[in-house]
């Protein structure tokens, strides 16, 4: 910037020279040649000028047109480009080596700015004596001196209209500059115009009270104010798009004011206008060392500190614990509204790349949900282009449940581990807001994960599951496998004087299994439901994006006891195959082959003490109705 403001002043003393030669001399082309020379000696680049034209009355003046200052190199684009340049001097305080400009007028100025490798400009320099180009010196270093005092220098009028600036991936149009400075170096300005680059500023208006030293250019002093009708900015479906107002003072503090943008986060963030959103920190003494210290963020009503690494390219976050429900505000309406504290660990976000480091803390971060709440603390941590969760406890439902998992930044994919031992199913099922039909002391360990689109169709994921003991609502496996066939076994309780309503519990010993989960269905080869008066042995899968359907195949071993109690006697355990069970979860349904259910209850009925006592209790010839009946059902009749 101090040699942008040298660069300044030695254009205005050459166009304050060219007034005092026209006041001379009235002859414009005369001083083409010694001007170019001066001026491309002068900026260390070719300067081309065009038409020129003096003027005396009322003041001495000087209009040079299409005026052109070459680039870097023979084939590089132009520095700077100029339409039309109009200077107005006063001569008399020329005697006493003062310049007073009266007007400077600058028209369609187009200036390209390159950037080296670094990132640093590359300004015009003076050339070195013996003809060296000094363009690539230190840009923070003032222009060398050759001992001689600068004339002072004031411009009663600068006014820039039309003006068009590229800098790096910023570009300015539509520049308005209106300003002025004085003898002592001090001035002001308005700039106005718009820029687009990283991001838009539609309307940008700044307004700058400013001292430099009058013999260096040095700028000692900067106060401005920032207004910009329309900003906008996205990156990565991020979205910051409103007013936006700030200020700055060299040496002193800055601020960026926000309140009524608006700032989207997909799936996370729906700030509205109004609500707080502000930047403030502190500014160095000198534009080449601009921030110093921390910034401090305020979103809602939250506070953290911003730790800016320019060197680096990089950022992290502090400060003190962070309160959530502070941030309730700034949330997405349709996400839940957490409470608990964030201590913020220096998790941070290197901006070339964006890679993630540092931790967070979580400290009973709680989410309450229709069956109860989900709390959960543990450390988050960043690393490269993924954030991690290790070795978290959190309750559901009061239950507790030990966590890993981790959130990649390139596929969008969360991967979740989790481990439970003896904790209540039905709690946690119903603070995850299902329906808590299924019961017990669970034993677990999963691992799932979850792609970006969300939703149950994208889980997937292996683990073991272990009930027991437990139950499922409305599901008794003897009435479910007996079927049509249940009044067959009441005969025989009849005949004996037994009640079969004990069999049909819904609580069951164990269910156990190992399982897969693919395109939101969950599968399983060796699915193990033991009751105390069967055990079933199944193998298919339960479809969780369709309502919990079932396809399951398998068999069914009834136990000695229930055997016995209807009469048939010892030998091999009863196997009865299980042809499919369809339904839901809700509602399973079970599907047994004719021919082997007409088996079965003629294996207990063909007893001959059963017979007897049917035909006690029922009266003569009932028990060969009763085989009737099977064998109908046997031949399908």
């Amino acid at each position: 910037m101090r040699r942008l403001l040298w660069i300044a002043g030695l254009v205005v003393l050459l166009l304050a020279a060219i007034g005092t030669a026209a006041a001379l001399l009235i002859d414009a082309e005369s001083l083409r040649a010694p001007l170019r020379r001066a001026a491309s000696d002068a900026l260390g680049r070719d300067v081309q000028i065009g038409e020129m034209r003096l003027s005396l009355l009322p003041r001495p003046g000087v209009e040079a047109r299409d005026v052109r200052v070459a680039g870097t190199t023979d084939t590089a684009p132009a520095f700077a480009e100029v339409e039309a340049l109009r200077l107005r001097v006063a001569l008399l305080p020329l005697l006493v080596g003062r310049v007073l400009v009266d007007t400077l007028e600058v028209d369609g100025p187009r200036v390209r700015v390159p950037l080296d490798a670094s990132g640093a400009p590359i300004l015009p320099a003076p050339r070195a004596p013996g003809g060296k180009d000094a363009a690539r010196e230190e840009a923070a270093e003032p222009a060398p001196s050759d001992g001689r005092t600068r004339p002072a220098l004031a411009i009663d009028a600068l006014r820039v209209r039309d003006g068009h600036v590229e800098y790096g991936d910023w570009t300015v149009s539509e520049l308005q500059v209106d300003g002025s400075v004085g003898l002592d170096g001090r001035g002001s300005a308005r700039v106005r115009g718009d820029a687009r680059g990283p991001a838009e500023l539609d309307g940008f208006d700044v307004d700058a009270r400013f001292a430099a030293d009058p013999a260096t250019l040095e700028l000692r002093e900067l106060v401005a104010e920032l207004a910009v009708a329309s900003l906008a900015w996205a990156s990565d479906g991020t979205v910051l798009r409103g007013p936006a107002r700030g200020s700055a003072e060299l040496g002193g503090a800055w601020s960026l004011q926000l309140d009524d943008t608006e700032l989207r986060v997909p799936g996370a963030v729906r700030k509205q206008r109004g609500v707080p959103l502000r930047l403030d920190g502190k500014l160095g003494p000198q534009l080449s060392s601009l921030l110093q210290g921390p910034v401090d963020l305020r979103v809602a009503d939250a506070r953290v500190q911003l730790h800016p690494d320019l060197e680096r390219r990089r950022v992290s976050v502090s400060g003190a614990p962070l309160q959530l429900a502070a941030l309730h505000a700034l949330l997405d309406p349709e996400l839940p509204r957490p409470t608990g504290t964030l201590q913020l660990d220096g998790l941070g976000v290197q901006l070339e790349g964006t890679r993630l480091f540092g931790a967070a803390r979580l400290e009973d971060v709680r989410v309450d949900t229709p069956g109860g709440a989900v709390v959960v603390t543990g450390t988050l941590r960043g690393e490269g282009r993924r954030l991690l969760l290790r070795e978290a406890r959190a309750e559901i439902g009061g239950e507790p449940v030990v966590l890993d998992g981790s959130y990649d930044l390139d596929s969008g994919l969360a991967r979740i581990e989790s481990r439970t031992s003896g904790v209540q199913l039905g709690a946690l099922l119903a603070a995850l807001g299902a329906e808590p039909n299924l019961q017990g002391l669970l034993a677990s360990d999963m691992r799932l994960q979850i792609s970006p689109a969300g939703g149950l169709p994208t889980l997937s994921g292996s683990g073991r599951i272990d009930l027991s003991p437990g139950s499922l609502k409305g599901f008794s496996l003897l009435r479910q496998v007996l079927g049509k066939l249940a009044a067959v076994p009441a005969l025989v309780a009849l005949a004996r004087g037994k009640d079969l309503s004990r069999y049909e519990e819904e609580a069951f010993e164990q269910l156990a299994g190992d399982f897969s989960i693919e395109r939101g269905v969950l599968s399983s080869r060796n699915l193990l439901l033991r009751y105390k008066h069967a055990t079933a042995h199944l193998n298919g899968s339960v479809g969780l994006a369709t309502g919990g359907a079932l396809d399951l195949r398998g068999r069914v071993e009834l136990a000695r006891e229930v055997e016995a109690e209807f009469g048939k006697p010892g030998g091999s355990p009863t196997v009865i195959p299980i042809t499919h069970i369809g339904g839901t979860l809700e509602r399973p349904r079970v599907e047994i082959d004719r021919d082997t259910l007409a088996q079965v209850a003629l294996a207990y009925a063909g007893s001959g003490r059963v017979r007897e006592k049917l035909d006690e209790k029922l009266g003569p010839g009932a028990a060969d109705a009763v085989e009737g009946l099977l064998d109908r059902l046997r031949g399908g009749r």
